[in-house]
């Protein structure tokens, strides 16, 4: 009795959550393109306007084609169960089975559906809040249970590339232990801490299957275009370029931040020699090496190299800091795994610092060279064209909008952002023309972290 008293009153609870995500935010302005071109699974464009202003009623939301669930403690492709995973995307984070309708991860996670349906996902979940929110649920449920459960909530908000990625067989539930990691069931955040840990890197992936290349994303960051990511698996570790006041340095000293951080710490590492601790390091910044990047929240990672860096400086005692996307980019840039530039990866992904703003700070680069890095990244085929359209002659755009953005509205104070954007990092949100029909999901991301103060609840 207790139980089911206490599954109503989730119940309820959710709902008012759903409907508190509604009423917080105002209908969609239909000025915007939002349809979608086909995508590569062949799926029809969908109105995301239409999806949103309905709060749960569209008909999309009727079209659910599975009804069991039992199956999504693994992929059941037969195309990834012979012969694995393309791409990995991995979202650690207990939130999305209990968030409401028009929730951003929804928005987040059909980005996702849009721009690399070819690969994987795996939840990286809790099941402590779902469970209770599901009827006639047993006291003391199996594995079983729990990743039904999760994925039951999961599909049943999810937008409808998603779904038909979940349809396809190619997204699984993985129920942390959350006590192996130190964290509570229902608030270990984005995996902060859970990266740090190796045990998650060796044990929450399925060796054969999962790819090397993982994908790291969560509800504040969104893909813009397709990403091709054949053309950045030769990177260790890759995530938006950071400001230098983001380490509390000045622009001319950021790229020392770094270096001093190391050259303090790697005595407490293993497996690191000597010389290693200053020779690798000195090269961060100069052309040809890796820049002051790695903003974790929309980051392609190899997992190979995830693992090294934590054997090389296991975090109880490396003294680098709790933020992992520190550790990581700091680590692999000093034992030489190949990263990229500051304005590579703002070709990627940006949360304050542009492709164009890096040349400021780091290097400049000239046209020729600026060409020949985007059809690199970005495909021959299609690179140059799409970096044209964004400076075409009769734009005034200023800056290159990247693969993916991540969180730039919470880096949008002038003072965060002096010689670097005196206008405010947020300009391209408000002031560049194109930015929502370049990045087509970011809007109702956006829209709602702004309307709660610039942070996501």
């Amino acid at each position: 009795m207790i139980l089911i008293g206490l599954a109503v009153l989730n119940i309820l609870a959710l709902n008012i959550a759903t409907s508190r995500y509604a009423s917080n935010r105002g209908k969609v302005q239909p000025d915007e393109p939002t349809r979608l071109e086909k995508n590569n699974a062949g799926e029809v464009d969908y109105d995301y306007n239409e999806i949103y202003n309905s709060f749960g009623t569209h008909g999309s939301y009727a079209d659910r084609r599975i009804s069991d669930f039992d199956s999504f403690g693994n992929y059941t492709s037969t195309a990834v169960l012979n012969g694995g995973c393309r791409l990995t995307v991995s979202i650690v984070d207990p939130r999305p089975p209990t968030s409401g309708i028009n929730h951003p991860i929804w928005f987040a996670l059909e980005s996702v559906a849009a721009y690399v349906p070819y690969a994987c996902v795996v939840f990286h979940t809790s099941s402590c809040k779902s469970m209770l929110q599901t009827q006639n649920m047993p006291a003391g449920p199996t594995d079983g249970q729990k990743v039904n459960a999760v994925a039951q909530s999961i599909y049943g908000r999810s937008l409808p590339l998603f779904r038909r990625m979940m349809e396809r067989g190619l997204v699984r539930v993985n129920v942390l232990n959350s006590e192996k990691y130190g964290e509570k069931c229902d608030n270990f955040g984005s995996g902060n801490s859970i990266f740090l840990n190796i045990r998650f890197w060796l044990d929450e992936f399925i060796d054969g299957v999962d790819s090397d290349m993982i994908l790291t994303t969560q509800q504040d960051a969104v893909l813009c275009r397709h990403l091709d990511i054949d053309l950045w698996k030769h990177y260790a570790y890759v995530g938006a370029p950071w400001s230098p006041w983001v380490w509390g340095c000045s622009q001319e000293q950021n790229c020392d931040c770094m270096r001093n951080l190391w050259r303090t710490n790697a005595p407490k590492c293993n497996g690191v020699e000597n010389h290693l601790a200053e020779e690798n390091i000195l090269q961060i910044c100069t052309p040809g090496h890796g820049g002051f990047q790695g903003n974790g929240g929309l980051s392609i990672r190899n997992r190979s190299w995830m693992i090294e860096a934590l054997r090389r400086c296991p975090t109880q005692f490396s003294g680098l800091g709790t933020q992992e996307d520190v550790f990581f980019s700091t680590v692999l840039n000093a034992i030489n795994a190949t990263m990229p530039s500051a304005f590579e990866a703002a070709l990627f992904s940006v949360c304050s610092t542009f492709a164009e703003q890096t040349f400021d700070i780091y290097y400049k680069l000239n046209s020729d060279e600026i060409a020949d890095t985007v059809k690199r990244l970005w495909g021959n085929d299609t690179g140059m064209s799409v970096y044209n359209r964004i400076h075409q002659s009769n734009s005034s755009n200023r800056y290159t909008i990247p693969l993916g953005i991540h969180q730039l509205w919470n880096y949008g104070h002038a003072e965060h952002c002096q010689g670097v954007a005196p206008e405010g990092c947020t300009y391209a949100l408000k002031e560049q023309p194109n930015i929502h029909e370049e990045c087509k999901f970011l809007k109702y991301i956006y829209n709602f972290a702004e309307m709660q103060g610039g942070r996501l609840q």
